[in-house]
């Protein structure tokens, strides 16, 4: 009887170890998943704020070459000297198979900013929102050299872009004709004040990305 009651106790010590070590293990796992999303919610921050940094001195850079082509040669110039300088800036602010910025629409100029599949449900997305909302979209994406955090950020329209991408009757001087030379198949015209005329694509693959987008940071 005694040793039936000793060998009952044991298994029932061994029964109460056993949930112990369990709960243990499952508050652990808790915690680490917690972690994990805390620090992925950090480097999501980081990476918006990187990419907008680079998106103001992407915008910057070349509303600097527009004001200047314009008072050099007028809106035909202004158009050449955005197909050439564009690219440029864009590469200036880019790191070789780390981070990226392009701009893309759904009614392009350049046929080499034609928004892709993911890129033009963002813009559905955006259209949707209310009026007001902040037009920012990020997530992660992996790809086969790794994972990348991918942001988008809307371009809307400005009064001083009317020029070349308003209504067609209201372009200025000149601009028709050379649309027509240079994009025959342009479809980046007839907007208005405050449209969405594409986003700013920057892509950063991550972790090797960091330390280039926390040295942008503070430039805000």
């Amino acid at each position: 009887m005694r040793y039936s009651v000793i060998v009952l106790l044991i298994g029932m010590l061994i029964i109460s170890c056993g949930k112990e070590a369990e709960e243990s293990s499952t508050n652990q796992a808790s915690e680490a998943a917690a972690l994990d999303l805390a620090q992925q919610a950090k480097d999501e921050l980081l990476c918006q704020a990187g990419g907008d940094v680079l998106i103001q001195q992407f915008g910057g850079a070349l509303k600097f070459e527009l004001k200047k082509a314009l008072g050099e040669g007028g809106h035909e110039y202004a158009i050449e000297t955005c197909a050439k300088k564009a690219p440029e800036i864009a590469a200036a602010s880019s790191r070789e198979g780390m981070v990226s910025i392009k701009r893309v629409s759904d009614r392009f100029r350049n046929g080499e900013n034609e928004a892709n599949d993911q890129e033009l449900e963002t813009l559905r997305f955006f259209e949707d929102l209310p009026r007001g909302s902040e037009l920012i979209r990020g997530f992660w994406e992996d790809r086969e050299d790794g994972q990348w955090y991918v942001y988008h950020k809307a371009i809307k329209m400005e009064l001083v872009c009317m020029r070349c991408h308003g209504a067609p009757g209201n372009l200025a001087p000149g601009v028709e004709e050379t649309l027509a030379g240079m994009y025959p198949d342009d479809k980046a015209v007839g907007y208005k004040p405050g449209d969405i005329r594409g986003l700013f694509v920057v892509d950063a693959k991550w972790p090797e990305a960091r330390d280039y987008l926390d040295s942008l940071r503070g430039t805000l």
